[in-house]
């Protein structure tokens, strides 16, 4: 992936975080007052972010989306009203509000050694190949598709490279028909690989060849659409 830009001192792919005031929460704009005074919140310019970490509630697409202000991306507009999610907030939200705010970031030292584009980008890939099957393009999937997709991931991704190795032994073995693509099922392995730069590939090897017990993977879950 192509870095072209930085976040704190972190080099990211322009899609990961944008600009521009794209989507917003109309209950927080209330609050904040007159239009004039509306305020975009740098949490609402994650690719992986489609609702308030907050209040569980979807964010709104704004009528103007590539207006780097917020004033002028809702221009005249009536504020639409809240849609609350009928689901929890995913933990891999709440993650990312605690690092953005500056708090430590968890007392797992595998994902605090990693670049926030890093673990949701691999928790999202993940997520989706379980998912979607091993051909899913990550950039196609909807916003609710893609909260699903990396909140799976991120609940995998988050215990370590044992986790991860397991995960990929259990893609491996699954047969292609329930993935409901054709092809190696080598190819959605690799695409998890290729965003995992802190794993050791010795490991991700030898558990992808090993005869070990697969992990259990994500139950179900209902499919959230906007």
């Amino acid at each position: 992936m192509q870095r072209r830009a930085s976040f704190r001192g972190e080099g990211i792919s322009k899609p990961f975080l944008s600009p521009r005031a794209a989507r917003y929460w109309p209950s927080y704009l209330a609050e904040d007052g007159q239009r004039v005074d509306c305020r975009f919140r740098l949490i609402w310019g994650f690719r992986h972010v489609v609702r308030c970490d907050r209040h569980s509630a979807w964010l709104i697409d704004a009528p103007c989306g590539n207006e780097i202000n917020l004033c002028l991306a809702i221009g005249t507009e009536i504020l639409e009203e809240t849609q609350t999610a009928s689901t929890k907030t995913p933990d891999y939200l709440s993650w990312l509000s605690a690092c953005l705010l500056g708090r430590t970031r968890s007392d797992n030292h595998w994902i605090d050694d990693q670049t926030l584009e890093q673990v949701l980008a691999a928790s999202q890939m993940l997520g989706a190949i379980f998912e979607h099957g091993h051909r899913v393009v990550v950039l196609k999937l909807s916003p609710g598709q893609t909260e699903e997709a990396t909140d799976i991931g991120f609940s995998i991704y988050s215990e370590g490279p044992e986790a991860i190795s397991e995960a990929l032994v259990t893609i491996r073995k699954t047969p292609p028909a329930l993935w409901h693509t054709t092809g190696s099922s080598m190819i959605g392995c690799t695409a998890v690989v290729t965003h995992m730069n802190q794993v050791p590939k010795s490991l991700l090897l030898r558990s992808l060849n090993a005869n070990t017990t697969l992990f259990k993977a994500c139950p179900p879950r209902s499919t959230y659409r906007r």
